[in-house]
């Protein structure tokens, strides 16, 4: 008898130690493909994340992470994943390992403004745009080239104008324009 409760115990540690530190679970019957989602980190999971220990996919697969802060001040996970209709994924950190961070995404801080870029596409972000014009400069195309731009039309001045990058990769970057009009800046 005492057997079976020591094979119990050791079999309910080795299934904790296995559980999933993030699940995905598919239920509208619909593939999913290249899709950045995000979870709240728990004190363990930061202390993973801050340490770079790898992030695994079901298959045993490294997977590409970034925390960052979410709106609400705490910490949360971003990756990429795939899912196929009416599936389950699980993602768990290693034990031990550094992760590999490997990315296409790029910032590049030009005279123009801030250009940020992967192998498919590009968004300039005008520093200090032209009277009318607007935070937008350029678009990069899947050929490579640059084109577009956008315009502000209104009766009232721009009166401050500020580009700030807020999020670096290597799962996503994100950038903030804010503008203000007028006297009163709004």
């Amino acid at each position: 008898m005492f057997r079976w409760l020591v094979l119990a115990l050791t079999l309910c540690i080795v299934f904790a130690a296995q559980a999933a530190d993030f699940s995905l679970r598919e239920e509208v019957n619909r593939s999913w493909t290249h899709e950045c989602v995000t979870f709240p980190l728990t004190a363990a999971q930061q202390q993973a994340a801050q340490a770079g220990r790898p992030l695994l996919d079901d298959a045993g697969n490294p997977v590409v992470y970034q925390v960052f802060t979410g709106t609400d001040g705490k910490a949360r996970i971003a990756f990429q994943t795939d899912l196929t209709p009416l599936a389950t994924r699980a993602f768990t950190f290693a034990a031990a390992g550094k992760a590999e961070i490997a990315t296409d995404l790029k910032i590049e801080d030009t005279a123009a403004g801030i250009r940020l870029t992967n192998g498919q596409t590009g968004i300039l972000l005008a520093k200090a745009p032209a009277e009318g014009h607007g935070p937008i400069a350029g678009i990069r195309l899947r050929s490579g080239k640059w084109a577009g731009g956008s315009r502000l039309t209104s009766d009232v001045p721009v009166t401050t104008y500020s580009v700030k990058v807020t999020a670096r990769g290597p799962v996503f970057t994100e950038a903030v324009c804010t503008v203000a009009f007028g006297e009163n800046g709004t």
